[in-house]
């Protein structure tokens, strides 16, 4: 569950931040807590870690000294949760280099809070191993390594798992290989996209899985498959 911690001395624009951000998660029924804090060293005092947080602050604050508080957060490897908005344009690029995860002008808000909170929850989710998919209206998170194999059957796509179940994504092939890219997963056929870490062996037209199954790989592809295999092998 995704927690998010508005510190702002304006209640209408902390209210106004808080219904931008429950509304474009509920609308993906993605859980949310929200609190708001008044003041930036009451904040200060309450903050715990959280793995899963995201930390939007008013810079425009007046009760507190704005970047000492962000400094806090960087001394705590933390600026890259904070969004930090503000009305002025010097306190932006003052804050620039504090690497937070975005800066957003007030007036702007209505568009950029949405967008901020949703590419937020999707770095997460990459960092931590989960693909979204959406099933019969609802947002279905599944972790990469519980994957063995996608399969192309028509007009959907087949998500074999590692204990033997079948998912069905509403998702191309061209999709599921731009989420896959780079994280241990390679397109073997214009069907199938595997994942390498369950590949037992390469044979002249299939990939051979640890349980068995043989993939097929196509005639194009066969190189590539071949030299991610033994990379694989070597890390």
């Amino acid at each position: 569950m995704l927690h998010i911690s508005i510190c702002d001395d304006e209640k209408l624009t902390a209210d106004r931040i808080k219904r931008l951000a429950e509304d474009v998660l509920e609308k993906r029924n993605l859980p949310v807590v929200v609190e708001i804090y008044p003041e930036g060293k009451m904040f200060l005092d309450k903050y715990v870690f959280r793995d899963d947080e995201l930390i939007i602050i008013d810079m425009d604050m007046k009760e507190y000294p704005v970047f000492e508080m962000i400094g806090k957060f960087e001394e705590m490897n933390r600026s890259n949760r904070l969004i930090l908005v503000t009305d002025q344009d010097y306190l932006a690029l003052e804050a620039m280099p504090y690497g937070s995860f975005q800066i957003i002008r007030k007036k702007d808000m209505e568009k950029d809070i949405p967008k901020a909170v949703l590419r937020y929850v999707r770095l997460k989710k990459s960092r931590n191993g989960i693909i979204e998919f959406t099933k019969n209206k609802g947002v279905i998170h599944i972790e990469m390594k519980k994957v063995l194999y996608l399969e192309k059957y028509k007009y959907n796509v087949y998500l074999h798992m590692r204990d033997g179940s079948i998912f069905t994504a509403k998702k191309s092939m061209h999709e599921c290989e731009s989420v896959l890219s780079g994280k241990g997963f390679i397109r073997t056929h214009s069907g199938y996209i595997v994942n390498i870490d369950y590949c037992y062996k390469i044979e002249k037209q299939n990939m051979v899985l640890k349980n068995g199954e043989r993939i097929p790989i196509s005639r194009e592809r066969r190189d590539a498959v071949r030299e991610q295999f033994m990379i694989g092998d070597m890390l």
